[in-house]
Formats: C-alpha cells, sequence, structure tokens
C-alpha cells in the first residue's frame, strides 16, 4: 500500500512539474516566476522519500520534454531536478542552512555545465554573442546619428562598451550571484507549500536579523584600493579583482537591505516599505549605491546598536 502511494504521488508530482514546466516555456511573462517553482515536485517528493524515489522522479522526468516538444526543456529539467532533490535531502535533514548553501552550489555546478555544453557542442557563447550584439547595437547608434546630421557622444558609447566588456569578466561572479537567487526564491516558493503540507523545518534567521562580519569592510576597501593600480586587463589578478569586487558590492547591498527590514521592524512601519525600497532600488540602478553605503555603515558603525537606543 505504502509502494502504491510513493508511486501515485510520483505521478502527480511529475504532472505538476510537466505542467510548470510548460507554462515556463511557452508563457514568458508568467514563465519568469513560476520557474522558481519547478523544484518544488523534486523536494517535496525527496523529503518525503528520500533520495532513490527522487532520483528514479528525475530519470522519469527526463521524458517531459518530448512530451510538451521542446528539447530545450531537457537542461530546465536537468538543472530543476538535481537542485530540487540536493535541496530537499537537506531539508529532510533538518538542515536548512545547508539547504540553501548546497543548492546553490548545485544551480553553479549546473550553470558551468551548461555555458561549456554550449561552448563545446553548438559553438555558441553567450558572452561573445551579447557582446557581439552590443556592438552592432552601438554601430548602428553611429549610423543613425550621423544620418540625421549628429556627432555620436564618443565618450558615452565608449564607457558603455568597456562596461561590456568589463561584464565577459565578471561570468563567475554572475553565475555565482545567479546561483544564489535562484535557490533564495525556490526556497522563498517551497516554505508556504511545505508548511501547508506540515512538512518540518529548521528556521534561519529572519533576513532583518542576518548582519555579515564587519571584516568585510576592510576586504572591500583593500580591494577597492587594488583597482587603482594599473592592473593589466586580462590578467588572473585583474579578474580576481574585478570579481571580489563585485561579490563584496552584492553582500554590502544586501547588509543595506537587511538593516532597511530591521529599521522598519524597530520603528514599526509597515512591511510594505521595505518591500517598496528594494523594489524601487532595483529599478533606479543609482540608489543600489546608497544602499550599499547604508550596508557599510551599518557594519562599520554598528548602526543598528545606535537605532535601539
Amino acid at each position: 500500500m505504502k509502494r502504491v502511494n510513493v508511486l501515485t504521488e510520483g505521478a502527480i508530482l511529475l504532472a505538476l512539474f510537466a505542467v510548470l514546466t510548460f507554462m515556463t516555456l511557452y508563457l514568458p511573462l508568467f514563465g519568469a516566476i513560476l520557474m522558481f517553482f519547478m523544484p518544488l515536485p523534486f523536494i517535496l517528493y525527496t523529503v518525503r522519500h528520500g533520495l532513490k524515489p527522487a532520483g528514479i522522479l528525475t530519470a522519469a522526468s527526463c521524458a517531459v520534454p518530448l512530451l510538451i516538444g521542446s528539447l530545450f526543456a531537457l537542461p530546465l529539467t536537468l538543472i530543476f531536478s538535481i537542485s530540487g532533490i540536493v535541496m530537499g535531502h537537506f531539508y529532510r535533514k533538518k538542515q536548512t542552512a545547508g539547504a540553501l548553501i548546497a543548492g546553490t552550489l548545485s544551480f553553479l555546478l549546473s550553470f558551468v555545465v551548461l555555458y561549456a555544453a554550449s561552448v563545446a557542442f553548438f559553438q555558441v557563447d553567450p558572452v561573445k554573442e551579447m557582446t557581439a550584439a552590443m556592438d552592432e547595437t552601438f554601430e548602428m547608434a553611429r549610423s543613425m546619428m550621423a544620418a540625421v546630421g549628429q556627432e555620436a557622444n564618443e565618450d558615452a558609447i565608449q564607457q558603455l562598451e568597456e562596461q561590456m566588456k568589463l561584464i565577459g569578466y565578471l561570468i563567475p561572479s554572475v553565475l555565482l550571484s545567479s546561483a544564489f537567487i535562484f535557490t533564495l526564491l525556490s526556497h522563498a516558493a517551497a516554505i508556504p507549500v511545505m508548511k501547508r503540507l506540515n512538512v518540518q523545518m529548521a528556521k534561519i534567521k529572519h533576513f532583518r536579523e542576518w548582519k555579515l562580519p564587519s571584516s568585510i569592510v576592510w576586504y572591500y576597501l583593500g580591494v577597492s584600493f587594488l583597482m587603482f593600480f594599473d592592473l593589466q586587463e586580462g590578467s588572473f589578478l585583474f579578474i580576481a579583482a574585478v570579481n571580489l569586487l563585485f561579490m563584496l558590492q552584492m553582500l554590502l547591498v544586501i547588509q543595506g537591505f537587511s538593516f532597511i527590514w530591521f529599521y522598519s521592524y524597530v520603528k514599526n512601519y509597515s512591511k510594505a516599505i521595505p518591500i517598496v525600497a528594494v523594489i524601487v532600488s532595483l529599478i533606479v540602478p543609482i540608489l543600489m549605491y546608497l544602499v550599499r553605503i547604508l550596508g557599510i555603515i551599518d557594519l562599520a558603525f554598528n548602526l543598528r546598536g545606535r537605532v535601539k537606543k
């Protein structure tokens, strides 16, 4: 009887995964949101039944791309199924923090393998393709401005070209950041469902209670100082410094957002205020600098302690 229930539940979750995959691929607006629910069937199945049945479910899910008529769904299936199983395994062991770390590593490894496969088997380098597309856009902008008798702002265009070149060096940081974001959003999608199904999870600190080591500020200042030197572009030291600076900036931004949540909580403001602050900051990039500065002040001068007083 128990085996029948396991198989029945697996069939239901497989059908759910097929629906999520179909909607992610063919409904772009909803797909961007539903994508983060794709690991959920594998998380639930692993938590309830363990690794071996979840592995069988993953093997069965490889037929989903054939059912919906899209081979592009195969890498999506492998990425989200494996990451879901990894996260579910740690949830089953009541290790929520472990689930987030292992999920990030799983997504990161999947992204790296997918990128390498794209270059090796299809001779398509997404970074080079994006750079080439941007170069064409810049040339088109120059041609259009010349056609109407106006001079192109070469300084602005050159600055944009340098920024696009920098993105190529930031691939390690971009992949790691993307993996963490995918894991965090998949975790957020799984929480209410698992609570609804009475699946016990080890609690982690509320976001407003997150506080990174204050030494991060000194690392950030040190790497920022290093960038003032004329590092050879493309060298190992240059790439390492650029990626380290990017990751430290992201950590300080996270710290800044955490302080906004903390401040709103202490002052009994509406829960909507920190959410709106995050959304507006993402829409208006210049505000991210202010959030980063806020994170630096919070770590360096114990801003939270002053607010509590």
